[in-house]
């Protein structure tokens, strides 16, 4: 079944708060492989492990209907949040619901365009969660599974800063299924396209850099053993180091660098 990792009300701020915004690359290559010939179309996506809707609200501009789908109250709540916040998105395009990967049972039999699951393969259970895919999906409907990696720095030092701050402090706390590389898994259906990768690239304040690291489950779960611990807050003063002009004392904004790894399937017509 799913894992419940993200489910805490800060862990779910935290994350509607500092995870990364994916590339429109990517959304221009799922409306491509979705509109392709022998698919079944754009009208329905499932967007299943969708957090606070980072995957999930850029797939409005391509499907008639999207939901999105996690198994954390916390986390749907959080989107929930950033769809009233934007009248683009209103609820007769776009709904969220609390609910594992492994029970898609709102859904009819042959009733869904696509499948999309971005960042959270590796917290499902794959083999109850495709036989649920099959089900809902439409023949010639589609399955897309993205994930990225941890965005690097641009200065060496940083880099090597914050490798080490995961050595020391976090890597005890990880989980084996973090940071997972999706030639690993198998797809259900012919992947002939195979893995394909999508540039991320970001401006990114220290602030936001460090943010974006607190999202990880490794850092929430040492938070939950050490919750008065500022290894945090040490990190962002010695990265601000690193990124204050000398002269103006101005912050100088991180350039960070990541990609976004594809694996597509489409069910047989």
């Amino acid at each position: 079944m799913s894992i419940l990792l993200f489910e805490g009300e800060t862990h779910a701020e935290l994350y509607a708060k500092y995870r990364p915004k994916y590339p429109d690359a990517l959304y221009e290559m799922i409306g491509n492989f979705c509109r392709a010939q022998g698919t079944s179309g754009v009208g329905v996506a499932v967007d299943v492990g969708c957090g606070s809707g980072q995957g999930t609200f850029p797939l409005c501009d391509t499907f008639n209907h999207v939901v999105g789908v996690d198994i954390s109250q916390s986390q749907i709540e959080q989107a929930l949040r950033l769809q009233n916040l934007d009248n683009k998105y209103d609820a007769s395009r776009l709904s969220f619901r609390v609910g594992p990967a492994e029970d898609l049972s709102f859904r009819e039999d042959n009733s869904v365009d696509l499948v999309s699951v971005a960042a959270a393969i590796h917290w499902l259970d794959t083999e109850k969660f495709y036989k649920e895919v099959d089900r809902i999906l439409k023949p010639g409907g589609s399955l897309i599974v993205y994930t990225y990696v941890l965005p690097k720095p641009d200065k060496e030092e940083a880099v090597q800063m914050e490798a080490q701050f995961y050595k020391e402090h976090l890597s005890e706390y990880a989980s084996s299924r973090m940071f997972p590389k999706l030639e690993d898994y198998k797809i259900p259906y012919s992947d002939e396209l195979g893995l394909r990768t999508v540039p991320m690239n970001s401006t990114l304040s220290v602030h936001e850099y460090v943010g974006l690291i607190t999202t990880l489950s490794a850092s929430q779960t040492y938070l939950q053993h050490n919750p008065s611990s500022a290894i945090f807050d040490d990190l962002t003063q010695r990265l601000l180091e690193l990124y204050t002009d000398s002269v103006t004392k101005e912050e100088i904004k991180m350039f960070t660098t990541s990609t976004v790894t594809v694996r597509t399937g489409r069910k047989p017509l």
